[in-house]
């Protein structure tokens, strides 16, 4: 092994190592600020010449050669030609690849649309992909979540969402009467205690449950001056609210 010279770094072309021989060696000067010895350095180098590395690439089967072409062409945008180029690849052969696994996907899609159909039925239409890909593999079918997902496009197949459960404050049909708007005549108020104001809301909470929040608001001074929560919302959870409020303005 040759001593390093001061001032100099280990450069390993990869593309000159073979079966038969030893990696070869050589020294590059050392840029300003370059650690001696660095990983990263090396690495670099060793990654300046793409095209002449490609060759220590060679998977046993041909077919994982085309898979990798195409997974190179989505992620970097390249062409095909110049894919199937560095990876000494007959383009002819790439595309007849494609459209044979193209038509395994469809026989596969052809095959699967019964089970699906009787999946999505069983369920009155709320599973979606994820969820009939989810019980197919419970019957010992592996169907990812795409295949599933372009198979329902093509029946017209479209899961409904339920909506989730939104809790009514305001019960309008009732046989109870209407009190009067007393708000529609405007009037100045020039102090607290003129005019107050009450509403109720929910709030939701642990465990997918509600919670009412009852409050009483002085319309001069924008102020909360009374308020009560409770899981429930009845009589006693607006006479609570307007109790604190008087109890309080009558300090």
């Amino acid at each position: 092994r040759p001593p390093r010279p001061d001032g100099y770094i280990l450069v390993v072309p990869m593309e000159a190592r073979t079966a038969t021989t030893k990696w070869p060696r050589c020294f590059v000067a050392r840029q300003p600020g370059q650690r001696m010895g660095s990983r990263a350095e090396e690495s670099r180098a060793r990654a300046r010449h793409f095209k002449k590395s490609i060759i220590y690439f060679q998977p046993k089967r041909l077919s994982d050669r085309f898979v990798a072409a195409a997974e190179v062409i989505d992620l970097t945008k390249a062409s095909a030609t110049e894919v199937c180029q560095v990876l000494s690849l007959s383009r002819s052969s790439f595309y007849g690849f494609q459209e044979a696994t193209e038509r395994d996907e469809s026989t596969r899609a052809e095959e699967l649309s019964p089970m699906i159909i009787d999946i999505f039925w069983k369920h009155r239409r709320r599973y979606g992909a994820r969820r009939i890909s989810s019980e197919l593999a419970d019957r010992g079918i592996v169907a990812c979540r795409r295949t599933v997902a372009e198979s329902m496009k093509l029946q017209g197949l479209k899961a409904i969402q339920p909506k989730s459960f939104q809790p009514k404050t305001t019960d309008s049909r009732h046989r109870l009467g209407y009190s009067p708007n007393l708000l529609l005549d405007p009037f100045e108020l020039n102090a607290v205690n003129r005019l107050w104001v009450a509403d109720i809301t929910y709030i939701p909470i642990a465990g997918r449950r509600f919670a009412y929040l009852s409050m009483t608001m002085d319309r001069f001074s924008r102020r909360l001056i009374g308020w009560k929560l409770d899981v429930t919302m009845t009589e006693q959870l607006v006479i609570g609210s307007l109790k604190d409020a008087i109890m309080i303005r009558q300090w």
